[in-house]
């Protein structure tokens, strides 16, 4: 994700910032209302292996595997009310609803960023950005941008030009180095992911995302992480 006001930049690169529940952006548009917002999204399940790759030799992760790594955290999501039988539970009542931000607001706090599975439900996250954005009347259509990930990497320039301009930033001929598709290519230490593993994570997301691609406009996002 991307901060910048309207009399300084400042990057604000992290990830977390999306993820943090209601506090970061309350604090960060009480302090800096004018703030423009970027934020990239990725396949949440390639999301996950990603992370994975990223702590999977740090500490209490040590030693974990991609498939016990992931369901611990869907154990998480589930204890905590996030992710519910949804034969049970009508997912699009519950959408949205308060109960679902106090309960996401429970999970973020118990799983203190140790969230690869969490991380993916971005429709959860943005609708609380949304949210907050409502609530000084700030315009999202103008403040805020959300880009594909793939996308971006298969049309780097066109991804620069968007970017540039919705931050009304001078546009300037980029470096071919950071134009360059494979500048932050991921380099897996775990070979693919299991048949079971990904049928866990696709069929749990699948909801999510569909929430997200009517959230963000099915014109552009509509089935882009969905399976032929």
């Amino acid at each position: 994700m991307i901060c910048t006001s309207h009399l300084y930049i400042s990057m604000c690169t992290a990830p977390i910032y999306l993820f943090s529940g209601r506090s970061v952006p309350a604090r960060l548009l009480c302090a800096a209302p004018w703030t423009k917002i970027l934020a990239i999204l990725r396949n949440p399940i390639d999301r996950a292996l990603s992370h994975y790759n990223f702590v999977h030799d740090w500490g209490r992760h040590k030693g974990k595997s991609f498939d016990f790594f992931v369901r611990e955290d869907i154990q998480v999501l589930r204890r905590t009310g996030v992710v519910r039988n949804w034969e049970l539970t009508n997912f699009t009542e519950f959408s949205g609803s308060a109960e679902e931000f106090n309960h996401w607001e429970r999970y973020i706090h118990i799983a203190k960023g140790a969230c690869p599975v969490g991380r993916g439900l971005y429709a959860i996250q943005l609708e609380i950005w949304f949210g907050e954005f409502n609530k000084i009347n700030k315009s999202i259509a103008e403040d805020l941008l959300v880009l594909q990930s793939e996308e971006t990497k298969a049309n780097p320039r066109d991804a620069y030009r968007q970017a540039v301009e919705f931050l009304g930033l001078e546009r300037r001929r980029a470096d071919r180095h950071v134009l360059n598709r494979d500048h932050h290519a991921t380099f897996y230490v775990h070979e693919g992911i299991s048949n079971e593993t990904y049928k866990l994570l696709y069929d749990l997301y699948e909801p999510y995302n569909k929430r997200l691609y009517r959230l963000l406009g099915e014109d552009i996002w509509g089935g882009v992480w969905d399976d032929e």
